[in-house]
């Protein structure tokens, strides 16, 4: 009786291996179930709002009452302008570069070994880039001797700065809007390989009008 009560007459063991996704067992169904087949921590990791854990989306949604195609939030008295909408298929398509680096290397390499290794990736790709590219830094409307170097500006409006740390902090946050503000651009990355999986923040600045 327990043998033929299972879907079209299956042993409960073998209706388990076809009642998931196409036939597949369950295991099989949980890679496969994932945002565009992506596995569920590669899923995670483009799931957020532009690359933000559920914690930081929870509060980019909610601040001001704005939605999420335009939200700020201010950290250390900086303001940071999230939208979803701005250069959205050339920063997935960076992302993506990323992703396969990680997959290939995975942690625990310095940053210099990251920055080559996408460099060859977005090569790969055909993305647009150029490399440690300097930023001018003015003072007073004066240029001054010392400039900031971006580890690769995409698609000639993407800035991305890479790291291979345990955590992503404001300091780093500043780091990229300062960037933006020497360079004029609106968009940043900022991709971490130091962890098991990648981590990336997506920050967009606008010169807030007087």
């Amino acid at each position: 009786m327990k043998k033929v009560r299972g879907l079209h007459g299956l042993a409960r063991m073998e209706e388990e291996e076809v009642r998931g996704l196409h036939g597949l067992a369950r295991m099989e169904e949980e890679e496969v179930r994932g945002l565009h087949g992506l596995t569920r921590m590669e899923e995670e990791e483009v799931r957020g709002l532009h690359g933000l854990t559920r914690m930081e989306e929870e509060e980019v949604r909610g601040l001001h009452g704005l939605t999420r195609r335009f939200c700020l939030k201010e950290i250390n008295n900086l303001v940071y302008f999230y939208m979803d909408l701005l250069y959205e298929e050339e920063s997935y398509a960076i992302i993506g570069a990323a992703i396969a680096v990680h997959k290939e290397l995975g942690n625990g390499f310095l940053e210099a070994v990251y920055q080559e290794a996408l460099e060859k990736e977005l090569q790969i790709q055909k993305i647009p880039y150029k490399r440690e590219v300097p930023l001018t830094i003015y003072y007073k409307n004066k240029p001054l001797n010392k400039t900031y170097i971006a580890d690769f500006i995409c698609f000639e409006k993407i800035i991305v700065e890479l790291k291979a740390l345990s955590a992503i902090t404001s300091e780093h946050f500043a780091q990229v809007l300062n960037y933006l503000k020497a360079s004029g651009l609106n968009l940043g990355l900022i991709i971490n390989f130091g962890k098991q999986s990648l981590e990336h923040k997506r920050i967009i600045f606008f010169l807030p009008s007087v």
